[in-house]
């Protein structure tokens, strides 16, 4: 094992090979190529999602409403409602929902924890399989450790809570929203995605990274697509490699309504029941001998970014040969402080754990791997009630 090797590397990459077996089997997909292969993240992202296009779409000739699915039978964009449809060639991951009270007990995790935490979403995910009934797949998605996942879902389970429907049945309710079975499975199967490449594409300088938002902002980072690839003219600037994904949902379940980084947490009136959202996103290096460095500002989107809203910034860094890590600041500042310059001030000074806090915002990161190139981290933000 080289220096710059994560010691789980091996025990990641045995998982994930069960995960994708079990995927192969669920839904006749063939993906153990595409990883064993010498493609890229990129390479892997595309053609899995070409196969979830092709999968809702074969689907979609056998289906029809009944009482379980009344939404069933309606002729779907698959690529549309994969969020496809925003002109870019970077693949988008849908937000994830987690209740307050399991973001609580995730706040704790550190190290290994966080690992047992994406091999557990990972494992719950890839047991969907489009045979289930909707209380099944909630049961599922439940026992994954998260309560919902991309806007339909996440909204109409909200709604079912702010309404009073006991917890299990809410999220039934947000999952018959989704339409059909197989686009519930398809859209995980994007998910479960990102955290196989973070757990098995060993010593390629992958970041994983997720992003919760425990406040009453949905976050932005502007003009992010200009920055995937190292320009320095948004909120997103890579140092090193390129953003190959990144977080993208819509504000509610309309395809036309505005699209958001991280949506604002759910207050349904029962704090433990009380939905936080989460991105995904992750990056990888290029060609060269170079790792895996960026850094993203996340502002408030309904409000141009200026003295009177914090904005905050994070950065990540999977090094070719120094240790990983994380930063991150909170701050007032004009619009014109760029992510670069967040960069060049945070860098050095990145480490495995860091909290920022100023006025009612708390700005934590925890990267659970010093070493390795295979690096996994949660932001996390909370503001005071």
């Amino acid at each position: 094992m080289s220096q710059h090797e994560s010691p789980l590397a091996g025990e990641n990459r045995a998982f994930a090979l069960d995960i994708i077996a079990r995927i192969e089997a669920n839904t006749g997909m063939s993906l153990r190529s595409l990883f064993e292969g010498d493609r890229s993240a990129a390479e892997i992202r595309k053609q899995v999602f070409e196969q979830v296009v092709n999968y809702i779409d074969s689907r979609q000739e056998n289906e029809a409403p009944d009482a379980e699915w009344p939404l069933a039978g309606q002729r779907l964009d698959a690529r549309q409602l994969l969020l496809a449809a925003t002109g870019s060639t970077i693949n988008v991951t849908p937000n994830i929902a987690v209740t307050e009270y399991n973001y609580n007990i995730l706040k704790g995790y550190r190290g290994r924890a966080i690992h047992e935490y994406v091999k557990g979403v990972t494992n719950g995910l890839a047991l969907l399989n489009d045979k289930m009934t909707a209380g099944e797949a909630a049961a599922t998605i439940i026992g994954s450790g998260i309560a919902a996942f991309a806007a339909a879902m996440i909204v109409a389970t909200a709604k079912a809570l702010y309404q009073k429907v006991a917890f299990r049945a809410a999220v039934v309710m947000g999952v018959k929203a989704m339409g059909k079975m197989s686009v519930v499975v398809g859209v995980a199967v994007l998910i479960v995605t990102e955290l196989l490449l973070y757990l098995m594409i060993q010593n390629k300088k992958v970041f994983l990274g997720m992003v919760y938002n425990n406040s009453n902002l949905s976050l932005v980072v502007r003009d992010w697509r200009k920055g995937t690839d190292g320009s320095n003219s948004g909120d997103l600037f890579m140092s090193t490699g390129s953003m190959t994904t990144f977080m993208l949902t819509h504000m509610t379940e309309r395809l036309d309504s505005p699209e958001v980084q991280v949506k604002s947490k759910l207050d349904v009136g029962d704090p433990a029941d009380n939905l936080i959202m989460a991105g995904i996103f992750c990056a990888e290096k290029n060609f060269g001998f170079n790792g895996t460095e960026g850094a993203m500002v996340l502002g408030n989107y309904s409000a141009t970014p200026g003295p009177s809203w914090p904005r905050f910034a994070f950065v990540f860094a999977c090094p070719y040969v120094q240790n990983n890590g994380v930063n991150a600041q909170i701050d007032t500042a004009a619009p014109e402080v760029s992510a670069k310059s967040y960069f060049d001030q945070l860098y050095n000074s990145r480490g495995q754990s860091v909290t920022k806090t100023s006025g009612d915002y708390t700005f934590s990161a925890y990267c659970a791997d010093e070493r390795g190139g295979e690096a996994v981290a949660i932001a996390m933000l909370d503001k005071k009630v």
